[in-house]
């Protein structure tokens, strides 16, 4: 009975194995095959030339769209607008008469404190000045204050600086911003000032 399985089993046993040799010869047979290789090679290839024709295709569109925005640009700069170029002009104007009024603004208030040190020595007057001109907003203020008392302050000079005559022509014009002439409230305030300098000093 055994020797029956025995023979029962060896023919299907040379099937399976048959099969697998079979298989196993067309798997070789396919991948030694020359034309299966060149096959695989061309396939490779195609794909490796569609890659390529995709990454140049994407490349020039996005040249292309990159000098169409370029274009666009240079276009909108070149075009001229009158419209533009009226409100550059009024921009600048405003900006430009805004910051003279306001330096004039801070000559004024440094005008006013230095003549307000008119009893004081030139070194006061100028320093009194330059602290009129740059704390004008606050300064201001002040003497407008000092105006509605009753306290208005004297001008003898936009920065007095320098006493006595000036001479004609354009040197006596810009000597006349710094120059000016002792009177009785000048030298008044002059002996007051004076008098606080050695009572301190005593």
């Amino acid at each position: 009975m055994a020797a029956a399985a025995a023979a029962a089993d060896a023919p299907s046993e040379s099937i399976f194995t048959r099969a697998s040799n079979l298989l196993n010869y067309k798997l070789y047979q396919a991948t030694t095959d020359p034309d299966a290789a060149r096959f695989a090679d061309e396939q490779n290839a195609a794909r490796k030339r569609q890659e390529e024709e995709a990454a140049a295709a994407a490349k020039k569109e996005a040249d292309a769209a990159q000098k169409a925005e370029t274009q666009a640009e240079n276009l909108k700069k070149a075009e001229y607008s009158t419209g533009t170029f009226i409100g550059q002009i009024v921009k600048y104007t405003i900006m430009s008469f805004t910051i003279f009024i306001f330096v004039l603004f801070a000559v004024y208030t440094g005008h006013l404190a230095a003549n307000d040190a008119i009893g004081r020595t030139y070194w006061y007057r100028i320093l009194y000045f330059i602290y009129g001109c740059i704390f004008c907003i606050f300064v201001a203020p002040y003497y407008l204050i000092q105006y509605f008392r009753g306290h208005s302050v004297k001008s003898y000079a936009i920065l007095p600086i320098r006493e006595g005559e000036v001479p004609r022509g354009i040197e006596g014009f810009f000597l006349s911003l710094v120059s000016f002439i002792p009177d009785s409230d000048s030298n008044g305030a002059k002996t007051i000032w004076d008098a606080s300098v050695r009572a301190a000093s005593a």
